[in-house]
C-alpha cells in the first residue's frame, strides 16, 4: 500500500511541476503579448496624431 501511495505522490509532484512550468510559459507569453499590444497602441496613437495634424 505504501509503495502505491509513494508512486502516486511522485506522479502528482511531476504533474504539478509540469503545470507550474506550463503556467509560467503562459504568463510569459501574456506579458510578451501585452508588451506588443502597448507598442502597437503607441504606434497607432502616433499615426492618428500625425493624420489629425496633416488635416
Amino acid at each position: 500500500m505504501f509503495y502505491h501511495e509513494q508512486t502516486d505522490n511522485t506522479n502528482n509532484e511531476f504533474k504539478l511541476k509540469k503545470l507550474i512550468n506550463s503556467n509560467s510559459s503562459v504568463s510569459q507569453e501574456l506579458c510578451t503579448n501585452t508588451n506588443f499590444m502597448e507598442s502597437d497602441k503607441e504606434k497607432n496613437t502616433a499615426n492618428i496624431n500625425e493624420l489629425l495634424h496633416d488635416k
